[in-house]
């Protein structure tokens, strides 16, 4: 076995592959069951548009 990457042979390149292959495939599969699936406890809010507001004071002085 080698423990250097630039005189790594064929095989350690495919164990080095395979091993980030799993942890691509486990990161993905983590990610797509932790999802929430209990629609009862979820809550929409509703946000109501008003009038629309105008800013014209200015607190800074302009410098020219």
């Amino acid at each position: 076995m080698s423990h250097s990457l630039i005189d790594a042979n064929r095989t350690t390149h495919l164990k080095i592959a395979c091993v980030a292959l799993v942890g691509a495939v486990a990161v993905v599969t983590v990610g797509i069951t932790a999802r929430v699936t209990d629609n009862a406890t979820a809550q929409v809010q509703v946000v109501k548009v008003g009038k629309p507001a105008t800013f014209a004071a200015r607190d800074s002085a302009t410098i020219r």
